[in-house]
């Protein structure tokens, strides 16, 4: 195509907790470009030959260190074309404030690291032992309310599930299967262990499978949850035995 220059506005919501800054891509000295860009005339790019482009840097950044989760910034740059108005074309960018967020991870005794989601094990003379982190991944500190839950195949009585806090290695299982267990506020990047411990009644044959599922709800902001799954099959009891030699233990 033939050469063409384009004139670039941004319109912004209107909030003022955010800081937007507008930099022309090809000027790594300074290239500042905001007055202009949100102004009703716009910046204009200068003639841009057929085939190539022109890069506009955008950073943006909280004007308050207290902004709410959800708070988002919008902005809509639209260009068009100097000679041809008709000729237009636009991007919009949203960036939202993580001030409070979440990280729920879980391992259990056979895998090599944690892990999102769910992992399973296996429980016999033994339990099956999960080790849960609840990571504070926002800016602010925050504790976690949780709440323990067991589904099973042939029923919850059948299982027996309980949960330690890792941390100091106190039960508190009655907490978390009732009206929960509120964590200690936690700084940024500052997890909270938990153990999760499962097994089977005596009376379930093995193939007998449970889920135990383990939520954690913000305390300071509704919208921040997670959680983790564990699935816990019991396994096969294969009782050892041990066959003496003839004359062991003869004089």
């Amino acid at each position: 195509g033939l050469p063409e220059s384009y004139v670039l506005r941004a319109a912004e919501t209107a909030d003022p907790a955010w800081v937007a800054y507008y930099y022309d891509g090809t000027n790594t000295s300074s290239g500042l470009i905001r007055e202009q860009i949100v102004s009703p005339g716009g910046w204009n790019t200068g003639e841009i030959a057929g085939g190539e482009t022109r890069e506009i840097r955008v950073t943006v950044q909280p004007g308050a260190a207290n902004l709410p989760n959800g708070l988002d910034f919008l902005s809509t740059l639209t260009a068009t074309a100097q000679g041809n108005s008709s000729v237009t074309d636009s991007v919009t960018l949203s960036v939202s404030r993580a001030l409070y967020n979440l990280e729920a991870r879980i391992r259990s005794q056979a895998d090599s690291a944690f892990r999102q989601g769910s992992t399973s094990g296996r429980c016999g003379v033994t339990p099956a032992v999960f080790n849960v982190q609840f990571r504070n991944t926002g800016e602010a500190e925050d504790s976690y309310l949780l709440r323990g839950s067991c589904w099973a195949q042939a029923g919850e009585t059948n299982w027996s599930v309980r949960y330690f806090n890792g941390n100091t290695d106190e039960e508190i299982t009655a907490a978390v299967t009732n009206a929960g267990w509120v964590t200690m506020s936690l700084p940024p990047d500052v997890a909270q262990d938990i153990r999760i411990e499962a097994m089977a009644d005596a009376s379930l044959s093995a193939g007998s499978f449970a889920r135990v599922t383990l939520l954690a709800d913000s305390s300071r902001c509704t919208s921040i949850t997670g959680g983790v799954t564990a699935v816990i099959e019991k396994a096969a009891y294969r009782p050892r035995v041990r066959v003496a030699p003839d004359g062991a233990g003869s004089q």
